[in-house]
């Protein structure tokens, strides 16, 4: 394992070479975004009918999604029509339908079965049944109970106003996204999928000497003190052994240019190692290993502080993993001046003398200034 006090690749290699390009992407940002969404800090915001054609008032069902006027729904202004589905009524011997919303509410249950959730992606699981068993049908796309009404992991349903939220169900990395790639590359695809039929697929390439990255960047979610960065995290059995790499990057966007790495360790461990920070940082969790060919869901908070007084404690980067607190891997009296600017998701890796290809799949993607959690 490298010395945490290591100088390691960050995101700046590829901002200095489209730190032009990016400003002026960063002023019409709101003119790209607008057409396709209300909000954009929204960037995969269409809203599907549900399993019988539901949609909120106003909106009619339309090639699988909610329209009015010819346009895709959009969540926000689904909101102002609609601010959470209603659930369904309850059914003699079935379910209840869910409100036609990203956040409906659960149908009340049936007498025998369960109502069900809200649309696709965010809509709470139906209630339980009067028969033993529970939920039958989950509130999102995947993973419905097999007891009690608790519905499936919801995604982009959990997401916070103002917060960046992506399931990357375009089929396209959005416009609020840049890359910085080396040796890799960033793209979306349908081979592993948390929930819907996409997610974002960061690969790198075994030709690339000692060092390579794929990392899907973004810049417009620095607002507060904190930062937190949830992700559904898909590493395929397929990768080597006794490899470290990282999930992610955060950094600031002015000299020293320090930041943090959101790190795997050779024995599927999670932790994070600082650069060009002083003093420099490492942490590493030895509890919890992350399991390969299986979904998990890791969140970052990153929340610094400017100074500390002589004795003085606040600032912390902490992980969690699958909803817990990983203690081990925390940085605790972490200061960071100026703060962080910018984020980086996806993968990167060092391994000498050769580093092997490494996929990795992301979901569910959520940055916020709150704490997002699982579900």
């Amino acid at each position: 394992m490298r010395s945490p006090g290591k100088c390691q690749p960050r995101l700046k290699r590829s901002f200095w070479m489209t730190r032009v390009f990016a400003l002026s992407a960063l002023v019409g940002l709101s003119g790209v975004l607008a057409p396709a969404c209300f909000s954009p800090r929204y960037v995969d915001c269409a809203v599907r009918c549900g399993a019988n054609g539901e949609c909120p008032a106003s909106f009619s069902c339309s090639a699988g999604y909610c329209t009015r006027d010819g346009q895709k729904g959009c969540r926000d202004s689904l909101d102002s029509d609609a601010s959470s589905g209603s659930g369904g009524s309850a059914g003699v011997n079935s379910s209840g339908a869910g409100g036609a919303e990203f956040i409906g509410e659960a149908g009340s249950a049936g007498a025998s079965e369960s109502g069900a959730g809200g649309l696709v992606q965010g809509g709470a699981g139906g209630g339980a049944g009067n028969s033993p068993g529970g939920s039958t049908n989950g509130g999102a796309e995947s993973g419905g109970a097999t007891s009690g009404g608790t519905g499936g992991v919801s995604g982009a349903g959990q997401c916070p106003p103002g917060a960046l939220c992506d399931g990357f169900e375009s089929g396209a990395l959005g416009s609020v996204w840049d890359t910085n790639l080396d040796h890799g590359s960033v793209t979306i695809d349908a081979v592993h999928v948390h929930r819907g039929t996409h997610a974002l697929h960061a690969h790198i390439e075994n030709t690339a000497g000692n060092w390579a990255q794929a990392y899907a960047s973004e810049r417009t979610t620095f607002s507060g003190a904190a930062t937190y960065v949830r992700l559904f995290v898909f590493v395929p059995a397929s990768t080597p052994g006794g490899l470290e790499f990282y999930l992610g990057v955060i950094e600031q966007q002015t000299d020293p240019y320090g930041g943090l790495n959101l790190q795997v360790s050779p024995t599927r461990m999670l932790g994070q190692s600082s650069f060009e920070l002083a003093p420099a940082r490492f942490a590493e969790d030895s509890t919890s290993a992350l399991t390969w060919d299986h979904w998990a869901c890791v969140e970052w908070e990153v929340a610094p502080t400017s100074s500390l007084a002589a004795g003085g404690t606040g600032g912390e980067a902490k992980i969690y993993l699958n909803g817990s607190e990983l203690a081990q891997a925390g940085l605790p009296n972490l200061v960071v001046s100026p703060g962080f600017g910018q984020l980086g998701i996806g993968v990167e890796g060092r391994q000498d003398p050769r580093l092997p290809a490494i996929d990795v799949w992301l979901d569910d993607v959520v940055i916020a200034d709150q704490f997002i959690g699982c579900d």
